[in-house]
């Protein structure tokens, strides 16, 4: 891309270091930053634009690739100081060198260090980067400003690794994306726009692939005979030409296969990786379970695109990598991508229900995102409800795991998006169910303070169903039963909590004061 766009949280972490270095009364401890993720995500525009903006602070900078001949282009660039003085480094070796020539410049002003594609995978230049940065950080004011595919982790030097700070660059959001394509010359129709940010999802090399296929090549993401010409330069350009770059070239087919297969799943552990390599690509099958416990190193070392995800507790291909692979099958094979989507919401269900807690409840999350992609999206309203009956019903004796289930559901921004408007079916049966158990419990309930708690529940999940008909009407005949049959005191409990509960007041809008006011005129604390 020409333009610096869309990391504006990065851009101000940088330009406070810069800001620091130029504070001759602030010595801070020197930043080490490492902005990693997978090949195209704008790792070297980063690097690009520190160096632009050094250029703006004054502030001398060297910019180097650790995939080239880096320590031997840091001595280079250093030497071009007309200010530095004689150095003896005729007898080190290169790293000393660097060492040596680097101290004298810092003893002479602040400097910016840039290390573009550092290489996690070789060990040898990571120790390098490491030693270089171990006895350099402590000689003036330095920023250094490291990319790489995966994040770095510094074990030797406990003095580097305290000043380490790992950034994954994310993806582009739609308006980033949305400002780059509408400047485009010749401009690009909206309709077009939408289909660039649909398939890449604001993957940059990604997004860069498909202009230079519209705009110089002609093509139309809208006709079918097109979109298996665009893929095919996504897939010789990102994912040959980038992603699997280090890969040998006869292994290059194992890795396709097998990345195609394991972004379907959006988490997934080693036993569903050996039941679709098995199920789907049998001529891959290893010898014994055991055998897969090496599958995802494997990927991970050629490709940096596998990885363990703390958030979903499982193994996860990076989105950018994942998108272009499931575009792929969702055009090219539908009905394979519905085998596979079919396959898994299976698993996951039966993993749900020998589970507990959390556990339980994303096993239960990947039920319904893989049901809904088990279908064409025609079916999808009947699915919804059918999936969601299933999760209700299981939960009929454990309604905490209903409410985890609710809350991690709303926070599932890929899930929602996948199921469009057919969001509220979810929510809105989820929401009923949960307003009825918590009616019946307030029902039984004896104890004063646990029977406040489901009522409260009550309103709460009677507010939050989106297509309830007369969520104001249903909570007015509760609030007069409460009136009637509760002691004062109690029913303005129940007030106090919900007027200070804001998602509830949000929730009901305008009805809430009016509905509120039966309390505020029927009920006083003298009864």
């Amino acid at each position: 891309m020409n333009r610096f766009i869309n990391r504006g949280a990065e851009l101000q972490l940088i330009r406070e270091a810069l800001t620091n270095l130029l504070n001759k009364d602030h010595f801070a401890r020197t930043p080490i930053i490492d902005f990693y993720g997978v090949e195209g995500i704008g790792k070297t525009s980063i690097i690009e634009k520190i160096q632009q903006e050094c250029g703006n602070y004054k502030i001398r900078c060297i910019k180097t690739r650790a995939d080239k001949d880096f320590l031997g282009d840091i001595i280079s660039q250093a030497k071009q100081d007309k200010k530095l003085p004689p150095l003896p480094l005729e007898n080190k070796d290169l790293l000393n060198q660097s060492v040596e020539i680097t101290r004298a410049l810092l003893g002479q002003e602040s400097l910016v260090m840039l290390l573009d594609a550092v290489d996690t995978t070789n060990e040898e230049q990571v120790e390098q980067v490491e030693t270089l940065l171990g006895d350099i950080i402590a000689y003036g004011k330095l920023f250094v400003v490291l990319t790489s595919r995966k994040s770095i982790s510094f074990v030797k030097r406990r003095s580097v690794a305290h000043r380490l700070a790992t950034i994954q660059l994310s993806l582009l959001d739609r308006g980033s994306c949305k400002d780059y394509l509408e400047h485009l010359e010749p401009p690009i129709e909206p309709a077009v726009r939408e289909v660039i940010f649909s398939w890449t999802r604001g993957y940059p090399l990604a997004m860069n692939v498909m202009v230079e296929a519209i705009i110089e090549e002609g093509l139309n993401p809208r006709k079918i005979d097109d979109q298996k010409a665009i893929l095919a330069s996504l897939f010789e350009k990102v994912i040959t030409g980038a992603v699997l770059a280090r890969v040998k070239k006869d292994d290059i087919p194992w890795f396709l296969t097998v990345l195609s297969l394991l972004s379907v799943p959006r988490r997934c552990n080693l036993l569903i990786m050996q039941y679709l390599i098995e199920r789907f690509e049998p001529e891959l099958k290893m010898n014994n379970s055991l055998a897969y416990i090496v599958l995802p190193n494997s990927i991970s070392q050629g490709t940096d695109v596998l990885h363990w995800d703390l958030a979903k507790a499982g193994f996860t291909v990076d989105a950018p990598v994942r998108n272009i692979f499931l575009l792929q099958l969702k055009i090219e094979n539908p009905e394979r991508y519905y085998r596979i989507n079919k396959f898994l919401a299976e698993i996951n269900w039966k993993s749900a229900d020998e589970a507990t807690g959390l556990d339980r409840v994303r096993y239960q999350q990947e039920y319904l995102y893989h049901s809904a992609n088990s279908e064409d999206a025609r079916y999808l309203p009947q699915i919804l409800v059918t999936t969601v009956q299933q999760i209700i019903q299981e939960a009929e004796d454990t309604p905490d795991d209903l409410v985890q289930f609710q809350e991690e559901f709303m926070q599932d921004d890929e899930l929602k998006e996948l199921l469009g408007n057919d969001v509220s079916v979810v929510l809105s049966m989820i929401s009923q169910k949960l307003a009825q158990k918590m009616h019946e419990e307030a029902l039984r309930e004896k104890d004063r303070t646990k029977r406040l708690r489901y009522l409260i529940g009550f309103f709460y999940y009677t507010a939050h169903d989106p297509d309830a008909k007369d969520v104001s009407g249903t909570l007015k005949e509760q609030l007069k039963h409460l009136i009637d049959t509760e002691d004062p005191v109690f029913v303005l409990q129940l007030y106090e909590e919900l007027a200070h509960d804001d998602q509830f007041k949000r929730m009901l809008g305008e009805d809430f004061s009016p509905l509120f006011d039966l309390i505020r005129k029927n009920v006083s604390p003298e009864g």
